[in-house]
């Protein structure tokens, strides 16, 4: 799919932004700290597992668990209950609750997430 020239150089600047930032932990932070659960939701619907390193699919794994047994979106601190037993799960989310959010939209934060998976296949 080509992109108009204006959305790539809007596209660009946004990977700019985002190039100090760990884009995975950005979206799922923006994600589990959404007030808006039902949007949330629907962007996670959106997610694989495959989008995330080894550190952060363990917490799309658990966000998958908790929406499986609350029909819930969870967030971090609800995650952090669920984890007290998962050594590795609970220092992700440490990391995670400690990472900066960029001044970007949940929307642009999961097209430079897409844009580094599809890098990272080739």
């Amino acid at each position: 799919m080509l992109l108009p020239l204006f959305a790539f150089r809007r596209h660009e600047s946004v990977q700019r932004r985002m190039t100090l930032f760990n884009v995975q932990a950005v979206v799922l932070k923006m994600l589990l700290a959404s007030e808006q659960k039902q949007i949330a939701l629907e962007t996670f619907s959106k997610l694989h597992k495959d989008h995330f390193n080894d550190a952060f699919s363990s917490i799309y794994q658990a966000v998958q668990n908790y929406y499986k047994k609350y029909n819930a979106m969870p967030s971090i601190d609800a995650l952090m209950l669920e984890a007290n037993r998962n050594a590795r799960l609970s220092q992700a989310l440490v990391v995670l609750a400690n990472t900066q959010i960029p001044e970007v939209s949940m929307e642009q934060a999961l097209e430079v997430l897409e844009a580094e998976y599809t890098q990272d296949l080739f």
